[in-house]
């Protein structure tokens, strides 16, 4: 619902303020994530946000950052409610800077999620430049993650995309298997208004092993 003046008020289940990269495949820049799974992605509560020439603010009471519908007041699970808030400036023509953090408030006996997302991004002519880093703790587990992505268009119909990323856990043994750093090149040639082709390779150097991954897709919008 639109209040004017820059301000609105959604309800319902929507998309979390966090994270460069977007949930959905159509709004990658290449086929797969930079990362793991502490990025949110959709759910569900009720958000209020204020934009204007400099940027945006908002905050979101959730149903939960994180666990299925249904948590808020519920006996069988072990966080009550999440809230998110994000900070967004856009000081000059191509610049984005974005602050966010979000939490999980725990029941008794078990400790808050909170996670910290700090990204900024500029677009200049054809290209775009980003960079990302993200602070996640549960209370057992503490994971550091960040990337940096360049990408740029090629002629009128493609993008090459070329972005590091990494996912360093640094409390949680059990989760060591998880440390990487990845490597990534990608190319999206769009075929016409409906149809895009994505090709991507990823060398991914884990804390066990190394791995090469490809990846071809095909992506339909209407």
């Amino acid at each position: 619902y639109d209040l004017g003046e820059g301000t609105s008020i959604t309800a319902g289940k929507f998309l979390s303020y966090m994270g460069w990269e977007t949930a959905e495949p159509t709004g990658l820049y290449q086929y797969s994530y930079a990362y793991g799974t502490t990025i949110p992605g959709y759910h569900n509560g009720v958000s209020i946000d204020f934009s204007d020439d400099w940027g945006s603010i908002g905050m979101a009471l959730l149903d939960s950052v994180y666990e299925d519908d249904g948590s808020i007041n519920s006996d069988a699970d072990d966080f009550d409610m999440g809230i998110e808030t994000k900070v967004v400036l856009t000081p000059a023509d191509g610049w984005t800077f974005f602050l966010g953090y979000a939490i999980d408030s725990a029941a008794a006996g078990m400790e808050d999620r909170d996670l910290i997302n700090l990204w900024g991004s500029y677009e200049f002519g054809a290209s775009t430049i980003a960079a990302e880093y993200n602070d996640y703790s549960d209370g057992m587990t503490e994971i550091e993650q960040w990337l940096l992505m360049y990408s740029v268009s090629v002629g009128d119909k493609g993008t090459f995309t070329a972005r590091v990323s990494a996912n360093d856990v640094r409390e949680g043994t059990s989760l060591d298997n998880q440390d990487f750093k990845k490597y990534t090149a990608a190319y999206i040639h769009a075929v016409n208004d409906n149809l895009a082709i994505v090709t991507e390779v990823s060398q991914v150097n884990y804390f066990v092993g190394d791995a090469t991954e490809f990846a071809l897709e095909a992506l339909f919008t209407f």
